[in-house]
């Protein structure tokens, strides 16, 4: 069994679980072509908070429409914390996330063309 980068690589030799259940890497990555184009260039961009952001926060950093943030929330990418009005990100999900913000330039990019420099 490994445990590289924050346990990610963990991996089980049951023969009887399906392989993109085998590992937490799998799971992840399985979940993650799940996701739409924008979904997956929001999330990657959240990933650069630490601790927790505001829907104002994560407009202005990945422009992400509320109707994203709710897919995220949906499929259990990030979490709403209703008492303080604030999106939470769980660690191990953060550091996948924010590998893919690294190896995929297209996510780093910003999409919103309206915006001027």
């Amino acid at each position: 069994m490994r445990t590289t980068f924050g346990g990610l690589h963990r991996t089980t030799s049951t023969h009887h679980i399906s392989t993109r259940h085998r590992s937490i890497r799998a799971a992840f990555e399985s979940s993650w072509q799940r996701l739409s184009r924008d979904e997956q260039r929001v999330f990657a961009k959240l990933t650069v908070f630490r601790g927790g952001f505001t829907r104002a926060a994560a407009q202005a950093v990945a422009d992400a429409s509320l109707t994203v943030l709710a897919a995220l929330v949906n499929k259990s990418f990030i979490r709403f914390q209703q008492a303080t009005e604030r999106y939470e990100i769980h660690e191990l999900m953060r550091q996948f996330g924010a590998e893919k913000l690294v190896t995929d330039a297209d996510l780093g990019q910003r999409r919103n063309k309206n915006i001027r420099k």
